[in-house]
């Protein structure tokens, strides 16, 4: 499988900023708040969450949800913090109907290099989530507070599936990057 690497989209001028999250406490108590300030963000950046949209299902202490076993593609486990589903579904039904999964690192100022660190867990869950969905899932790996996010998804280049990868992307136009998948 080829690895592409592409610019992050360009934010469009709106005159509207992601601002960052502050980590207070360790992920496991601090996820729920982190989710309800990501929430917040994206929707100024246009994605709409509610009834007949999307929403956030906080994830992260199911820690098979990604787990598959293949006789080609050998077996899997493993969680993520986030994914985003249309909204009305039921929790067993989410990773089936998962359009995005966020997967946070809580290191406070985590650099591009510790965060290339985690590349490796972000393809295992753009796999798993790819195997499982209906659609074509964008992971995202971000702290939430630095602008180094990186985002992965799988596109078709020469009739073989690749896994395209953004890197150094800003919150801002990871939020745009968001919005546009959804």
């Amino acid at each position: 499988m080829a690895i592409l690497v592409e610019d992050p989209p360009n934010a469009v001028e709106n005159n509207v900023s992601f601002e960052p999250f502050q980590w207070l406490d360790t992920e496991e108590i601090d996820t729920p708040r982190a989710i309800s300030h990501l929430e917040q963000e994206l929707k100024k950046f246009g994605v709409l969450f509610g009834r007949n949209n999307y929403k956030m299902y906080d994830v992260h202490k199911i820690d098979t949800l990604l787990s598959f076993q293949d006789e080609k593609s050998g077996s899997l486990s493993g969680g993520t913090d986030l994914i985003i589903a249309p909204y009305g579904i039921a929790m067993e039904s989410v990773i089936n109907l998962s359009c995005v999964a966020f997967e946070f690192k809580t290191n406070v100022a985590v650099d591009q290099k510790e965060l290339e660190s985690f590349y490796y867990e972000a393809v295992m869950e753009l796999i798993a989530t790819n195997y499982h969905s209906d659609q074509m899932t964008l992971v995202v790996l971000t702290d939430l507070c630095t602008n180094n996010c990186i985002l992965l998804t799988l596109t078709m280049e020469s009739d073989k599936l690749a896994i395209l990868k953004y890197s150094d992307v800003t919150l801002n136009q990871m939020a745009i990057f968001v919005h546009s998948h959804l």
